[in-house]
């Protein structure tokens, strides 16, 4: 099922309005590792939904 994984990936302004941050945030925490991202071809970078929920929880208990 391709098709399913492929609408889990969050664009940049998906996971800054998720996350209530700048874009530009988003790509700093992905740059240093906090935020795991995919990078896809044409140097194309897109984020698991998964991934940003998990954040979300980790951030919202203080953890991050």
């Amino acid at each position: 099922m391709p098709h399913a994984q492929i609408e889990r990936l969050l664009d940049i302004y998906d996971v800054a309005k998720a996350l209530n941050v700048h874009k530009n945030t988003v790509y700093k925490w992905s740059r240093l590792g906090i935020l795991p991202s995919i990078r896809l071809p044409g140097d194309i970078v897109r984020w698991d939904l998964k991934d940003i929920e998990k954040f979300k929880a980790q951030r919202s208990l203080g953890k991050l």
